[in-house]
């Protein structure tokens, strides 16, 4: 199995999933969703970077467990995209990646339902998912 390309595949589904929560008013699910997908691609680039076969591996956790946290912050770092994020001119993207970071963390899935609103739920899909300035594309021209 190509883990990267596994990875990637995830990460498009979930964001597909979190679409259809969207659609259908759903828009707690769809902001875990969206983030989620983000958290995907970032550890991807991760698996790429580290040339592993499989970054979910459990026979030896203590070399891979710095690699399996939720953070965005700490995935991009690890990902080794950091300081072109930090660095990036492009004032859009770096918005985008910026709300993102301030509204997404993987404690919405223990948030009380009715939490998130149609507008906030909009907003992050279109900082995910932009064809030329979104979080996921952007990673995705990384590989």
């Amino acid at each position: 199995m190509d883990n990267v390309t596994e990875i990637v595949k995830l990460a498009e589904t979930r964001l597909k999933e979190a679409k259809v929560l969207f659609d259908n008013q759903l828009y707690d699910g769809c902001i875990y969703l969206a983030g989620y997908s983000v958290e995907l691609m970032l550890k991807a680039k991760v698996a790429q970077l580290l040339n592993v076969d499989d970054l979910f591996v459990t026979f030896d956790s203590r070399v891979l467990r710095p690699f399996k946290v939720h953070n965005l912050e700490d995935l991009l770092l690890y990902s080794g995209l950091y300081k072109e994020v930090a660095e990036s001119e492009d004032e859009t993207f770096y918005g985008y990646w910026s709300l993102l970071v301030s509204r997404w963390s993987e404690h919405l899935r223990y948030e009380k339902c009715g939490t998130c609103d149609r507008i906030n739920a909009s907003e992050l899909l279109t900082a995910i998912e932009d064809n030329q300035n979104g979080v996921l594309q952007w990673i995705k021209e990384k590989f």
